[in-house]
């Protein structure tokens, strides 16, 4: 009778090994159903917002630096010096960088202007960035007015590279020279482009192998 019994608790305890692990915790999630922790979970990169995006230039566009060298936009770094000049009252300085901005822009434009010389280059920047146009040139204002009987624009302010128009003067490094705008054309697509920050004039001049002209800097005016 003993050894039936033993039997019996025998078949049953081998029983129980046999079941499946959910069956004896019921409810119990698995290892896999578990949820995910933060810490755990993949983290995506931040992207960070420019203030002005869509007012930007090329990775290779120079930017006249303090010492009266020309470097690559997107070579500089927070503490480098460019040249720099107040368009309000015209004084001319070294200023700081205090930061570089980068955005991926889709408003790409090529700005076309021409030194005293008459010679041509090319600013490639996008739609919305902010030159200082000092006036259109004398025959085209008056004739313009003439004909139209449109108002001139003021003898000095911040113009869209997009609404400059052939024969627009920029302000140069230089008090006695200045660069005419000679065109603009749209360009199809989307590229990363740079930007300053500078302290105090908040502006910089972007140069090309035969000019340079002055631009505002990020935050937009």
């Amino acid at each position: 009778m003993v050894t039936i019994v033993l039997s019996i608790c025998g078949i049953l305890w081998l029983a129980s090994m046999d079941r499946p692990r959910s069956e004896e915790h019921a409810g119990a999630p698995r290892v896999s159903d578990a949820p995910v922790t933060a810490l755990e979970a993949p983290t995506s990169p931040l992207t960070q917002r420019v203030p002005c995006a869509g007012q930007s230039f090329s990775p290779d566009t120079l930017v006249l630096m303090a010492d009266g060298s020309k470097r690559p936009i997107a070579e500089l770094k927070a503490g480098d010096r460019v040249w720099s000049v107040a368009p309000e009252t015209g004084h001319r300085s070294s200023e700081l960088v205090e930061a570089v901005l980068v955005d991926h822009d889709t408003d790409l434009l090529d700005l076309t202007i021409t030194n005293p010389a008459d010679v041509s280059s090319v600013v490639h920047t996008t739609a919305k960035h902010p030159f200082y146009s000092t006036g259109r040139a004398p025959s085209e204002v008056s004739g313009l007015a003439a004909t139209t009987g449109a108002p001139s624009r003021p003898a000095a302010e911040w113009v869209d590279a997009k609404d400059l128009r052939s024969g627009d003067r920029l302000t140069t490094p230089f008090h006695d020279s200045v660069a005419h705008v000679a065109g603009s054309t749209p360009v199809f697509g989307s590229a990363d482009m740079w930007d300053l920050t500078v302290a105090n004039t908040h502006a910089f001049f972007v140069a090309t192998l035969t000019a340079a002209v002055l631009v505002h800097n990020c935050p937009a005016r």
